[in-house]
């Protein structure tokens, strides 16, 4: 995951992002790190991101480090894309 953020923001525009974490066993700091960096990227080209189904352990990163304030979060990917279709 530590090359993602970079390979995914190649261009100047791109599309809004979801992340489906389902199948995540763990997350370091180096994966979040990424993610922040794929967020800022985000922000910078007017797009959204949005995490999905964090198993209980992921989640517990996120909250432990407070950045479950930091990203928007849905509970599967049909409800983020209905999420970012409706401009929620």
């Amino acid at each position: 995951m530590d090359h993602l953020a970079d390979r995914a923001l190649a261009p100047d525009r791109m599309p809004h992002l979801i992340l489906d974490l389902s199948a995540v066993v763990s997350i370091g700091s180096s994966n979040l790190s990424s993610l922040l960096r794929l967020r800022k990227s985000a922000i910078d080209r007017e797009t959204k991101l949005r995490l999905t189904a964090p198993p209980d352990p992921v989640w517990a990163v996120f909250l432990t480090t407070g950045l479950d304030k930091v990203f928007q979060f849905s509970h599967d990917t049909p409800t983020a894309l209905t999420e970012l279709q409706i401009g929620a």
